[in-house]
């Protein structure tokens, strides 16, 4: 119903005409307001690295201080207990050198 009386060409004539009295020059449909949407879209595009790093750290408050190994063997198990795929050891660690992450 809602829809029907919201959606139709006299409310589009009406919207029509407001964007019409008011400068929308400085408008940029690139720039998206923060919402809980947008926040939600950009974890969805996490890759599984970053989405672990968060999840198991950075949320839970722990420290990530721990050999390349454990992190890795960490990580694995989080991917298959979530069912994903992730990556090999190789790239995971490239991805954590992305991330500012070094190991000594």
């Amino acid at each position: 119903k809602l829809y029907n009386v919201c959606v139709n060409d006299k409310v589009g004539e009406a919207f029509y005409n407001y964007l019409l009295e008011h400068d929308i020059s400085n408008f940029n449909n690139k720039i998206i307001p923060q919402t809980s949407n947008k926040s939600d879209a950009i974890v969805k595009r996490l890759d599984t690295v970053a989405q672990f790093i968060k999840d198991e750290f950075v949320l839970q408050k722990r420290s990530i201080k721990h050999t390349v190994t454990e992190l890795f063997e960490y990580y694995v198990g989080v991917c298959t207990k979530k069912n994903t795929r992730g990556y090999h050891k190789i790239d995971f660690n490239k991805k954590m050198s992305e991330y500012g992450m070094s190991y000594k």
